[in-house]
């Protein structure tokens, strides 16, 4: 993103009583020592990295949405 980072915006989305419950996943592009654990602590639910399939992307959304395998919701 131009203005910001995925870490700054969850981090943003998270602050605001507004959109405290919408669930992130970063997927960055830069392998950066310390990235997921910064994106776990803004609050985000998840982490990858680029390149990765569609696949593996598909199923990073369901895990945070809660739609993966063995899921409750």
């Amino acid at each position: 993103m131009p203005k910001m980072d995925g870490v700054e915006a969850t981090r943003r989305l998270k602050s605001d009583a507004r959109t405290r419950q919408i669930r992130s996943s970063s997927c960055q592009v830069h392998a950066m020592q310390g990235l997921a654990g910064a994106a776990r602590a803004a609050g985000g639910e998840g982490y990858c990295m680029k390149p990765c399939s569609p696949e593996t992307l598909e199923r990073e959304i369901e895990r945070c949405a809660g739609l993966g395998v063995g899921s409750t919701t």
